[in-house]
């Protein structure tokens, strides 16, 4: 059974003109699967996050997470089933200043009320993992914007979610931070069999992925498989998006 099983999703959005935001879109991901979410400007990536992320709801169709459909939940049900099931990884970090690294990592455990030697226990492991023990004791205004992304991928990561959404997760970093960052989303996917789904517009942070789907107009347009060959599969995603004709401002500035 795949983790995450969207089938049929539409989505329109109401009004004196109303908009098709989403049509009938249907893909799958596999346990520890990386797949990048790509498309110009208003082509739906986001609409299609907020709805697996249930932060809005679908006209039509369905989003499975592990089996689960959470769009059927109560308001508390649904609020539980995103702090267990779903990790986030944001453009802005969204960490909270007045804690250190190490709370802001904890802070999931702390909500379900897990033991203290668990917590301090998991915190050190992902951080060994994730190279960040160093920063544990900092605050967030002492670090790097890269060292910020690495603290949130690894609070997404401490509950072993089923899916981690990440959205534009390089979009504030300058192309070393944003190599890390995406090396480090790499390897919990291969090593930690996470799954993780990324919204991106940067054609280099796509090429970490296993695959990636083209969005245009609501739809989805296309699909790219890496293979062996990440600097190949870097320029077909760069031929790729060429071809869904997004504004140049959509496109990174690129450095490999």
């Amino acid at each position: 059974m795949p983790i995450l099983d969207v089938r049929h999703l539409s989505k329109i959005y109401e009004g004196k003109v109303a908009h098709q935001a989403l049509h009938n879109i249907r893909f799958t991901v596999e346990q520890g699967e990386f797949v990048g979410i790509m498309g110009p400007s208003g082509s739906g990536k986001t609409t299609l996050l907020n709805l697996i992320a249930t932060m809005d709801q679908p006209t039509a169709g369905e989003v499975m997470i592990n089996g689960r459909n959470p769009h059927l939940l109560s308001r508390n049900e649904a609020a539980l089933f995103r702090r267990r099931e779903l990790g986030f990884v944001f453009q802005h970090f969204n960490l909270l200043d007045t804690l250190t690294v190490e709370e802001n990592i904890v802070l999931p455990l702390m909500l379900e009320s897990a033991p203290l030697n668990m917590m301090e226990d998991k915190v050190k492991h992902i951080a060994a993992q994730l190279g960040i023990g160093s920063i544990l004791p900092k605050r967030t205004y002492e670090i790097s914007g890269g060292q910020m992304q690495l603290a949130a991928i690894a609070r997404a990561l401490i509950q072993e979610p089923s899916l981690i959404l990440a959205d534009e997760p390089t979009g504030n970093l300058d192309s070393k931070a944003s190599r890390e960052v995406m090396s480090t989303l790499s390897a919990s996917s291969r090593e930690a069999s996470a799954t993780i789904l990324m919204v991106t517009h940067d054609p280099v942070a796509a090429s970490y992925c296993d695959r990636v789907l083209f969005i245009k107009d609501g739809q989805l347009y296309n699909e790219l498989y890496c293979g062996d060959h990440r600097q190949a599969f870097f320029q077909r995603i760069i031929d790729m998006l060429a071809l869904l004709g997004g504004k140049s401002h959509d496109l990174s500035t690129i450095r490999f």
